[in-house]
């Protein structure tokens, strides 16, 4: 879904041209716009359940004591 969303976004922006011949077409940008805007959603949906970016607390994600996966310092 996110390569999906993602390569519709570039093919948006290649063959939705929102300025031909100098003049501005509203639809054409609005759908490109769209189409970057759900993009740029997913993406993010994408980093915040792969967990891309830790945001949260670094005492709250260490392993405990008895955990065979902890590292040994």
């Amino acid at each position: 879904m996110w390569c999906l969303a993602l390569a519709a976004a570039a093919l948006a922006t290649r063959f939705l041209p929102p300025r031909q011949h100098g003049v501005w077409h509203v639809w054409p940008t609005l759908t490109a716009a769209v189409i970057g805007l759900i993009a740029l959603t997913i993406s993010v949906y994408v980093v915040y359940v792969l967990e891309i970016v830790k945001v949260g607390n670094p005492v709250t994600r260490r392993r405990e004591p008895g955990d065979p996966l902890r590292k040994a310092s």
